[in-house]
């Protein structure tokens, strides 16, 4: 029987890892193509960076080891 996953707040130092796992999961939605206009590859992380700068201070980030 294999063990449950790790659920974890993120650390302000994880930052790199989680834009990139959150950008490569979104580049082919539908949704975030509209919001970036077919710039995704030059915009998409750093709104995810931004994003992960403002919710990480309020340990609203969390990731699985």
């Amino acid at each position: 029987m294999s063990e449950r996953p790790l659920i974890r707040r993120a650390l302000p130092g994880e930052r790199s890892g989680v834009a990139a796992t959150v950008t490569a999961a979104f580049a082919d939605d539908p949704g975030w193509a509209f919001i970036f206009a077919g710039d995704y590859e030059r915009l998409a992380a750093h709104f995810v960076t931004a994003l992960f700068d403002v919710r990480v201070a309020s340990q609203n980030v969390w990731v699985s080891d």
